[in-house]
């Protein structure tokens, strides 16, 4: 919960700083754990476009919860990223071809 709402903070220097936050401790949850996070993103995503709807105020906290939960997503995805990167320069040519990487098939 307090990833969530410092990720929706109404400062922007938080929203950005708990993102950054992320990115360095994703790899310490467990499967579960991050499962339940990226759920929780996008219920308060779709919240978020429900107060869209709403008056002016809404709308303005809308944007904010928004671009919070589109940082915290893209942690996640920019750490899994990295790391596909690292393990692909690592691996050895032999386990790499045997595996099907490399070879066209997606």
């Amino acid at each position: 919960k307090v990833l969530l709402q410092s990720l929706t903070d109404v400062w922007s220097a938080t929203r950005k700083a708990s993102a950054e936050k992320l990115r360095e401790v994703v790899g310490l949850l467990a499967h579960a754990q991050l499962e339940g996070l990226v759920n929780a993103f996008f219920d308060t995503y779709a919240t978020a476009e429900q107060l869209n709807k709403g008056p002016p105020q809404e709308q303005k906290d809308a944007w904010r919860t928004k671009e919070g939960i589109l940082l915290g997503m893209n942690s996640i995805l920019v750490f899994f990223g990295g790391n596909v990167e690292r393990s692909r320069s690592t691996a050895s040519p032999i386990r790499a071809v045997s595996s099907g990487a490399g070879s066209g098939v997606g």
